[in-house]
């Protein structure tokens, strides 16, 4: 089955508060570096076997300043809605992986899914090369802890928004919610490399997968 989402072209994206990882302060806006999310497109596909596949594609953005946003990373945990174990799991990360900043936002973003003998999810994208520093890379594919890491490198820095898409399979009756976290860490004056922490509003914070 192809399937493909529609996504905005210019999304509207609300900047979020960083503060201290220890309960610190916020961070200064005079450091003129942001962090951004913005409303989750949604999808929802059942499958062969009478789960319910949604794909969630999340725009995550960086601004950069004069003390940088260096590292970040988008956590998120999937977990039931009724409390069971049968907890949903995230078949399909995209980007897999960037070597720099995409620099563009695309229309629309297709994959393929299939559901015998496996749930398997093909993203329509060209492949990264293989390098040895990764501006973005995505873990934990096959699990319910999935996310993506962002970091500075010599070629790339963190300016710019990207889509982040995942494709979750999740149980009709369990239901299922992605329970969201941001983290980011800031070169303040003195190369000093401060940790902080996004407050995200609730309705990002916990993301509800399922009706």
């Amino acid at each position: 089955m192809r399937v493909e989402l529609a996504l905005p072209a210019d999304p509207d994206l609300l900047d979020v508060d960083l503060v201290g990882v220890d309960g610190g302060e916020s961070l200064p806006a005079a450091t003129g570096s942001r962090c951004r999310v913005g409303a989750p497109v949604v999808h929802r596909v059942t499958g062969d076997d009478g789960r319910l596949l949604v794909a969630v594609a999340l725009p995550c953005g960086f601004t950069g300043g004069e003390e940088p946003i260096t590292r970040a990373a988008v956590a998120a945990t999937l977990s039931s809605l009724d409390g069971s174990a049968d907890h949903p799991v995230a078949y399909g990360l995209s980007p897999a992986r960037l070597a720099h900043a995409t620099g563009t936002r695309p229309a629309s973003l297709a994959f393929t899914v299939s559901w015998s003998p496996a749930v398997t999810v093909g993203f329509e994208a060209p492949a990264e090369p293989a390098i040895a520093e990764y501006y973005l890379r995505a873990h934990g594919e096959g699990g319910r802890e999935v996310g993506w890491r962002f970091r500075e490198t010599t070629t790339a820095r963190l300016d710019g928004v990207e889509w982040l898409t995942m494709v979750v399979a999740a149980s009709a009756a369990a239901g299922g919610v992605a329970r969201l976290a941001l983290t980011a860490s800031v070169r303040r004056k003195g190369l000093e490399i401060a940790p902080y922490q996004a407050r995200l509003p609730e309705h990002l914070a916990r993301l509800r997968l399922t009706e």
